[in-house]
């Protein structure tokens, strides 16, 4: 038997959800398979949603970002960035890091391409 992916839900979506049994009168265990969800999952929703207490079912998850640490977040997602494109510019091979003023000249085997003589 296989074990089932665990889904994490929005706040809001399971207000939404839940409001279809409380407000609409829809059968629970028919929103709950139109929805996809587990049957005691969506019916935990629905007795919070009745208590009051859905809207801080996960308030501990949800952390405040200050303005600082997004940045600090966004600078590192910019450094990495940088660090993968130096990486790639160092792998890069001899030839294509050789001067563009070089101009190498290649004959073809009928003889008929023009070479130079060395210099």
């Amino acid at each position: 038997m296989q074990k089932r992916a665990r889904r994490i839900y929005t706040r809001e979506y399971r207000m939404e959800a839940a409001k279809r049994v409380t407000d609409h009168g829809m059968d629970v265990k028919v929103a709950a398979e139109k929805l996809g969800v587990c049957l005691k999952t969506y019916s935990n929703w629905i007795g919070h949603a009745r208590s009051g207490k859905l809207a801080g079912v996960d308030a501990h998850r949800v952390q405040p970002v200050s303005e600082l640490q997004a940045e600090v977040s966004r600078l590192k997602s910019v450094l990495v960035t940088a660090c993968e494109e130096r990486d790639i510019l160092k792998k890069l091979p001899r030839t294509l890091r050789s001067s563009a003023s070089e101009v190498r000249v290649h004959s073809n085997q009928s003889g008929r391409g023009h070479q130079h003589p060395p210099a």
